[in-house]
C-alpha cells in the first residue's frame, strides 16, 4: 500500500489562483487570450472596441448579461468561444482575428452554453476589474512606444509574503505607451524553499514546499503507485507531477498586481531553471539521482533517475499550459507531447514595428553531460533556427534587435567564477556557475553566438541587445570588438522583480571593464551594476525623422519604497 497524497492536497493551506486572463502574442489584427477558469466548461470571450465600450458598460449585468445580447452585436465587437478541461488545469488559449490596428479592446470572460445555465454569475472576468489591451500599430506607423522586461518572481523569500515591485511595474507601464511585456525566466520557483517544518513556522516566515525535497520523500510511493505489473505507467506519473507543478503557478500568480500586468499588455514568456528544478541542464545524471536520494529510504538509482526525467516532462506540460500557450505558436503549441525532446521548439521570434525580438530557450536543450561542446545551452537545432532568424531579420529593415537569454552573456566575473570550483561545490552553487554562458563548459557556444551577433550588427549597422535575468542583480555592459567596428552590442540584466535579492556586497562579483573571458577580440565595458534591491526594466523607443532613440530604464528599490531609483542607459 502506498501513501501518496492527492495532488489537491498539495500546499492546500496556501491561497490559489482560481480564474485569470492573460493577453498573449498580439499583432495589428490578431491577439491570443489565455484563460484559466475555476471550473471546466464552456466559455466565451467578448472583445469590445473603444467606440462601443461606454454603451456596453451601461447595459452590463454580471448576473444576467449574455454574449448574444443585442449590445454585443455592433460592428467592432468580436467574440470567441472556448472550452476548458480539468486535464489541462482548466487552462486554454484562443486566437482572435479580424481586429482593428492600434485599437484599445476591453474584454470579458462569460460563462457560455451549459456553463452559463449552471452559474449564477455569468461574467467571470473583466467587469469588477477592467481587462483591456491595445492591438499593434500597422507597419510602418510605429513611432514612440515602450516595452517592459522582468524576471525572477518569488514572493516567498522575504520575511513576509511580498509581491515585490509588481505594483511599481504596473504604474510605470501605465504611464507609458507600453505595447508588450517580456517575462525573462523564473516566473515561478518550484524548488528553492526547502520543506515545511515546525522550525520555519515558529520563525513566522512564509513557506512553500520545495517540489524536489517532496519528491525525495515520496518518489518510491509515486513509483509503486504507477507500476502496472512489471511496467511503469509513465504517463500516469507525468500527469500526477504536472498537477503539482501547476499548483505552483496558481500560488505564485495569485497576486492582483501581477495579474493586472498580465491581463493588460501582451505577454511574451520564456522559462528558466526554477520552473523545473534549480540548475536543470547543469546537473549530471548522478547529481540528479543524489538530489532525490534519502538516507532514510531504500533508494534505487534507476528509480531516482526515472522520476527526475519524468518530473522534467511534467514541468514542460505545466509550462506549456501556463506560459507557452499564449506565446507565438511553435510545434509544441497544440500539446503534441510525442515530439522527441531535441525537436521540440520552445524558442521563438517576433517583430514589433522597428524592432525584432528573439526568445532563446536555455533550458530544454541544456545538457552539460551529453550535448557536444559548442551546443550545450541551446543545442544545434535551436542555434540553426536562431541564426536563420538573426540574419534574415537583421537584413529586413528593422532598426534594432533584442535577444532574450535567461542567463546573461556577461554579468559575473567569469575569470573568478571559473577558478573557484571547490568553493562553489562546497556552497552548492556549482550548477549556478555551469548555467552561465561564461562557464568553461559553454565558452565555445558563447563565442560562436557572439561572433554571429557581431557580424549581423556590423553588416546591418543596427544595435543588438541581450536582455537577461536569473542572477537577482542588475547590470549593463557594452560589448566591443576591433573586428566589427560598426557593431553595437549590449547585455542588460534585470533580476529580480520580487525574489529577495542578495546583499548589496554581491556587486563585487560583477564583471568589470576588461577583455571578455576566453574571447580573442571582445572587450566588455561595465556601464551599470546594482545588487541588493529588486528591479525591473522598461525600454523606451522613439522614432522621428527616420532616426531611432532607444533607452533602457532600470527601476530599482525595495518593496513599498515611496519612490524608486532609475538608471537610464542609452542603447542608441
Amino acid at each position: 500500500m502506498t501513501h501518496l497524497p492527492s495532488p489537491n492536497q498539495y500546499e492546500s493551506s496556501l491561497p490559489k489562483l482560481k480564474s485569470m486572463c492573460i493577453v498573449g502574442h498580439t499583432t495589428d489584427t490578431t491577439t491570443k487570450i489565455w484563460v484559466r477558469t475555476f471550473q471546466p466548461g464552456q466559455w466565451c470571450l467578448v472583445l469590445v472596441n473603444d467606440a462601443n465600450i461606454q454603451q456596453v458598460k451601461g447595459t452590463l449585468n454580471a448576473f444576467t448579461s449574455h454574449p448574444n445580447d443585442a449590445c454585443f452585436s455592433a460592428s467592432g465587437i468580436v467574440k470567441a468561444t472556448l472550452n476548458t478541461d480539468e486535464k489541462y488545469d482548466n487552462c486554454e488559449c484562443v486566437t482572435i482575428e479580424n481586429l482593428t490596428p492600434n485599437t484599445r479592446y476591453y474584454y470579458y470572460l462569460f460563462a457560455y452554453g451549459d456553463t452559463y445555465d449552471q452559474l449564477p454569475r455569468k461574467i467571470e472576468r473583466g467587469m469588477a476589474i477592467e481587462h483591456a489591451f491595445c492591438t499593434d500599430e500597422a507597419n510602418p506607423n510605429w513611432q514612440n512606444f515602450s516595452f517592459g522586461f522582468y524576471s525572477c518572481h518569488d514572493p516567498f523569500g522575504h520575511r513576509s509574503i511580498s509581491d515585490g515591485l509588481w505594483p511599481d511595474f504596473g504604474e510605470v507601464l501605465e504611464d507609458k505607451n507600453t505595447r508588450f511585456v517580456i517575462g525573462g525566466g523564473d516566473q515561478v520557483y518550484c524548488d528553492t524553499h526547502g520543506k515545511r517544518s515546525r522550525r520555519q513556522a515558529k520563525k513566522q516566515k512564509p513557506i512553500i514546499e520545495d517540489l524536489w525535497v517532496w519528491l525525495s520523500k515520496h518518489k518510491n510511493d509515486l513509483y509503486n503507485a504507477y507500476m502496472e505489473g512489471e511496467e511503469l505507467n509513465t504517463e500516469g506519473v507525468i500527469d500526477y507531477l504536472a498537477k503539482l507543478y501547476r499548483i505552483y503557478y496558481r500560488v505564485y500568480w495569485n497576486f492582483d498586481s501581477l495579474r493586472t500586468v498580465y491581463c493588460s499588455y501582451p505577454q511574451y514568456m520564456m522559462w528558466d531553471d526554477h520552473e523545473i528544478m534549480d540548475g536543470w541542464g547543469s546537473l549530471t545524471r548522478d547529481q540528479r539521482i543524489d538530489k532525490l536520494s534519502s538516507f532514510w529510504q531504500d533508494d534505487e538509482d534507476h528509480i531516482n533517475s526515472k522520476i527526475a526525467r519524468l518530473a522534467y516532462q511534467a514541468a514542460k506540460r505545466a509550462y506549456l499550459d501556463y506560459q507557452h500557450l499564449h506565446n507565438p505558436d511553435t510545434n509544441v503549441s497544440n500539446r503534441q507531447y510525442d515530439i522527441v525532446d531535441k525537436q521540440q521548439q520552445w524558442d521563438y521570434g517576433f517583430i514589433k514595428g522597428p524592432i525584432g525580438v528573439y526568445m532563446l530557450d536555455t533550458r530544454s536543450h541544456h545538457d552539460v553531460e551529453h550535448q557536444a561542446d559548442g551546443a550545450r545551452l541551446l543545442g544545434p537545432e535551436q542555434m540553426t533556427r536562431f541564426l536563420q532568424w538573426l540574419n534574415t531579420t537583421a537584413a529586413s529593415g528593422v532598426k534594432a534587435l533584442f535577444i532574450v537569454t535567461a542567463v546573461p552573456v556577461v554579468h559575473w566575473n567569469d575569470t573568478v567564477m571559473n577558478n573557484m570550483d571547490l568553493l562553489l561545490k562546497i556552497f552548492g552553487a556549482m550548477d549556478d556557475a555551469i548555467d552561465e554562458w561564461g562557464n568553461e563548459t559553454n565558452i565555445t557556444e558563447r563565442n560562436n553566438l557572439l561572433e554571429q551577433v557581431f557580424k549581423a550588427s556590423h553588416a546591418n549597422q543596427i544595435p543588438i541587445t541581450f536582455l537577461s535575468g536569473d542572477v537577482h542583480c542588475s547590470s549593463a555592459f557594452n560589448l566591443k570588438s576591433p573586428n566589427y567596428t560598426n557593431a553595437k552590442v549590449m547585455n542588460i540584466t534585470s533580476s529580480a522583480i520580487s525574489r529577495k535579492p542578495p546583499p548589496a556586497m554581491a556587486s563585487v562579483a560583477i564583471e568589470g571593464s576588461k577583455s571578455m573571458y576566453r574571447s580573442t577580440h571582445i572587450e566588455v565595458e561595465n556601464v551599470f551594476e546594482m545588487a541588493g534591491k529588486n528591479n525591473f526594466l522598461v525600454v523606451d523607443i522613439e522614432e522621428k525623422d527616420n532616426s531611432l532613440s532607444i533607452k533602457a530604464n532600470i527601476y530599482y528599490g525595495k518593496p513599498n519604497d515611496d519612490e524608486l531609483q532609475c538608471a537610464q542607459i542609452d542603447i542608441i
